[in-house]
This record gives structure tokens, C-alpha cells and sequence, in this order.
């Protein structure tokens, strides 16, 4: 906007013409204030919104890790039983065999 090499045919025009440009200017810098104030009051806002969201993560994260914790010991709980349960089914049948021989052994006799 500014020329250099503007020549003024009085005074007072040189003196409106810096009025104006200064003018304009100050408006330039008040709108930049302006828009900077915006940004950093929705840069505020955003930032809190983000630490809220991180915050909600981290508790889901440790509620899921808690959960998993439970879960697998659920799991190896599970686990000894069927073992158990495993021996005790081999145990019967190991005992229902022995019955049937014992049977047909007292059959013979």
C-alpha cells in the first residue's frame, strides 16, 4: 500500500495519506489481535477437550487391563479344573475297566 516514491501536492494531503495508511494499519494489527485471541481460546478449549479424551483413555485402558487380568485367571482356574476333571474321568474309567476284568475273572471261577 505504501509507495516511496509518492510525491504529495501539499502538506495536508502527505498528512492524510500517513493518516489513513496508519489507520490502516492500526486496524490491521487490532484484527490481527483479534484472530490471535480466537486461536488461542479455541486452542485452549481444544486442549482441554484432548486432556478430557486422554483421560477417559487412560482409565478405559486401565479398566481393560484389570478385565484381562481377571479373565486370565479365570482361564487357569478353568485350566486346573479340566486337569482335575481329566484325572478324574481317567481314574474312572480306569476303575470301570478294572470292574468289567474283575467281573469276568469272578465269571470264570
Amino acid at each position: 500500500m505504501e509507495d516511496p516514491g509518492k510525491t504529495f501536492s501539499s502538506e495536508e494531503e502527505a498528512a492524510n495519506y500517513w493518516k489513513d495508511l496508519a489507520m490502516t494499519y492500526k486496524q490491521r494489527a487490532e484484527n490481527t489481535q483479534e484472530e490471535l485471541r480466537e486461536f488461542q481460546e479455541g486452542s485452549r478449549e481444544y486442549e482441554a477437550e484432548l486432556e478430557t479424551q486422554l483421560q477417559q483413555i487412560e482409565t478405559r485402558n486401565r479398566d481393560l487391563l484389570s478385565e484381562n487380568n481377571r479373565l486370565r485367571m479365570e482361564l487357569e482356574t478353568i485350566k486346573v479344573q479340566r486337569t482335575s476333571f481329566e484325572s478324574l474321568c481317567w481314574w474312572r474309567s480306569s476303575l470301570t475297566s478294572s470292574s468289567e476284568n474283575l467281573n469276568l475273572n469272578l465269571g470264570e471261577v
